[in-house]
């Protein structure tokens, strides 16, 4: 079930907005019994802005599926229910255009009948939160240098190409260090030598909107890093800000939200190594 409208962007930033009109930062909720939103088919994650969108709906597991995989598994949507937004990109019919935008719907395993159970068993994680970001950490590619300069901050240094991070032992919550540490890890994934975000590249960190989206992309990254260990806390006053700011900044740019959710997509696939991302998608998330 696919729509292709110019509608995408206000209708995803629409749907995040609502919720920070309610105080609730869909970033900042755990995820559904440990686990990212996830195709129970294909085993694949939903990425981007589609984490979010569907994490944040109220269902007791976060598997999703097209019409199409409900009916060809013999199952069907119950009546009224209604599918879900989700987002892909899609490049252009003309060569040298900017990816599309477009969006589709999903529905939830529990607003379908007739699923075989079997074939949907919920996947848990294997091993501890903290040792498994240990590792995210440690075999992040090209990592910049981990310092401790500073006993107070957590930052990414742009010149020098170093994050600097309070020791461990002087944090008074070992889960508030992993999420400053993994945030200045996040930033760095967009200097010259990485990925290339303008906003780091360029620097453009002084004005309110660029530092807003670089900012955002670090919350989203950690978040979904947080979230791929399986570590299940809710995110501390550090990140979760203020609901209202992030509403009045969506609504003065509709496609904030859904950049920075590419751009901090692409960088967690970066700290882990892993290239799932479509030609599509790495040039949407290097097209702000």
């Amino acid at each position: 079930m696919e729509t292709n409208t110019k509608d995408a962007f206000h209708l995803a930033t629409a749907a995040i907005i609502a919720h920070l009109e309610q105080g609730i930062l869909p970033w900042c909720l755990p995820w559904k019994q440990g686990q990212l939103p996830l195709n129970p088919i294909t085993r694949k994650r939903f990425r981007g802005l589609n984490l979010w969108l569907l994490n944040s709906l109220d269902y007791p597991t976060n598997y999703f599926l097209t019409y199409q995989q409900i009916n060809d598994v013999g199952g069907r949507v119950k009546k009224g229910e209604k599918g879900h937004l989700t987002l892909y990109w899609k490049n252009a019919d003309e060569p040298g255009s900017k990816p599309e935008l477009r969006h589709s719907r999903v529905f939830n395993i529990q607003q379908c009948s007739g699923l075989p159970e079997a074939e949907f068993p919920l996947i848990t994680k294997v091993g501890d939160p903290i040792s498994i970001l240990d590792e995210i950490i440690l075999s992040m590619p090209h990592r910049p240098e981990i310092r401790t300069l500073d006993d107070s901050l957590a930052y990414y240094h742009i010149d020098e190409d170093f994050v600097n991070v309070p020791r461990k032992e002087t944090v008074e919550d070992v889960e508030d260090y992993y999420l400053n540490l993994l945030q200045a890890l996040v930033n760095s994934t967009g200097s010259k030598g990485r990925l290339a975000r303008r906003h780091i590249v360029e620097r453009l960190l002084s004005g309110d909107e660029s530092y807003s989206q670089e900012e955002l992309v670090a919350i989203l990254g950690a978040s979904y890093l947080f979230g791929f260990s399986g570590l299940e806390c809710a995110l501390t006053n550090t990140v979760r800000g203020n609901a209202e700011k992030w509403a009045e900044i969506f609504r003065k740019d509709s496609r904030m939200v859904v950049y920075a959710a590419c751009q901090a997509q692409r960088a967690v696939d970066y700290i882990l190594g892993l290239d799932y991302a479509t030609a599509a998608e790495v040039a949407a998330s290097n097209a702000q």
